[in-house]
């Protein structure tokens, strides 16, 4: 039930309790017992607003709305050290002059290329604007950049998994 609800506040929903319980044809009491629960992991943050745009008396209570934590919450079996070595490559091209960051700036335009061309083959023969789309947009959730189409269409990154590493080197 958590991780259902996780999901689709994850999805990039803001839910109330009571749209989560519908969602998941729940009562609200447990919807609500599943949010905080998920607040109090960190994985979830809370925020009180009125949904109606009504105010003043009589516009009633503020409905507490739920969304994804910007807590980095990392999980890796067995431990690794990718991060280390991102930030030593960071800090190389930006203290290593135009060519270490030309040299960076190949590898990463490289590694898109790839994610493209898998995401082609994976495509199979003569594939259909809609199939490529798809093909294309898993490829991307499978890198972790967790995309989604807006309302005009344009695919927008919800997550960047190098967001520690860009932070880190702002400061």
């Amino acid at each position: 039930m958590r991780r259902a609800l996780y999901l689709r506040i994850s999805a990039g929903q803001e839910l109330s309790r009571d749209q989560a319980a519908r969602a998941l044809r729940i009562s609200r009491a447990l919807a609500a017992f599943h949010l905080d629960k998920l607040v109090d992991a960190g994985l979830l943050e809370a925020d009180f607003r009125r949904l109606k745009g009504r105010s003043g008396p009589g516009a009633g209570r503020p409905s507490k709305l739920y969304r994804r934590s910007a807590q980095a919450i990392d999980v890796t079996l067995p431990a690794r050290r990718y991060q280390l070595a991102a930030r030593l490559l960071s800090r190389a091209a930006s203290e290593g002059g135009p060519t270490q960051a030309a040299a960076l700036e190949r590898a990463a335009e490289a590694w898109g290329r790839e994610l493209g061309t898998e995401a082609r083959g994976r495509s199979g023969p003569r594939p259909g604007a809609a199939r490529l789309l798809r093909s294309g947009l898993a490829a991307l959730r499978a890198a972790g950049f967790e995309p989604r189409q807006d309302a005009d269409g344009e695919i927008v990154l919800a997550n960047c998994p190098f967001a520690a590493l860009q932070r880190a080197r702002r400061h």
